[in-house]
C-alpha cells in the first residue's frame, strides 16, 4: 500500500514541452541512436498520452512530421522499420514504429504499414519450435524454427523476450 508521501509529483506541464519541443527539433545527440530512432516518436507521444495531453490535440503539422519521419524509416522491401535509412529492418525498430504509429492515430500514419508485409517480416524473423536454449548455441548456429524466439533481424541474433 502506498499514501501520499510516498508518490513522487511530475511536473507534467514540463514533460509536455519537452515532449513537443523534441517533436519539433530532436537534439542533435538523439539522432545517432541508429535502431532507436522508430522509438523517439514513441516515447515522445507517449509523454504526451503520460501528461494527459492526448495525442488527438497536437498539431496535425506535428503529427504528420512524425509520420514522415516514420515513414522515411518503414523498409518498403520487408515491411519492417529499420532504425536509420541504411540499415536493414529490425524487430525492435519496428515495435518502437508501430506503436509510435499507434499513438499518432492518423489514417496516414495507419497507411505507412503494409499488412501482408509486415506479417511477412514477423513470419521470416520469428522463431516457430520451441526447445531449451543451449548456453553453448552461438546466433550464428540459430535457425528460424527454433527456440521459440524472434531474430532480431535477417542473420541477427535472437532474443526469447522479443
Amino acid at each position: 500500500e502506498y499514501n501520499e508521501k510516498d508518490m513522487c509529483n511530475i511536473d507534467k506541464g514540463t514533460h509536455a514541452q519537452f515532449a513537443l519541443n523534441n517533436i519539433l527539433s530532436l537534439n542533435y545527440g538523439y539522432q545517432s541512436v541508429d535502431s532507436g530512432s522508430p522509438w523517439l516518436p514513441y516515447w515522445l507521444t507517449n509523454i504526451l498520452e503520460i501528461t494527459m495531453n492526448p495525442i488527438e490535440e497536437l498539431p496535425s503539422v506535428l503529427r504528420k512530421k512524425l509520420t514522415k519521419f516514420l515513414k522515411n524509416l518503414h523498409n518498403d522491401e520487408s515491411g519492417g522499420f529499420r532504425g536509420q535509412i541504411s540499415l536493414q529492418s529490425h524487430i525492435a525498430s519496428t515495435y518502437g514504429g508501430l506503436m509510435a504509429i499507434v499513438n499518432i492515430g492518423t489514417e496516414e500514419a495507419y497507411q505507412i504499414i503494409d499488412k501482408q508485409k509486415m506479417k511477412e517480416f514477423l513470419t521470416e524473423v520469428f522463431c516457430k519450435v520451441k526447445q531449451e536454449p543451449s548456453s553453448t548455441l552461438k546466433s550464428s548456429e540459430m535457425k528460424v524454427g527454433e527456440n521459440g524466439a524472434y531474430i532480431m533481424h535477417e542473420n541477427g541474433e535472437y532474443d526469447l523476450r522479443a
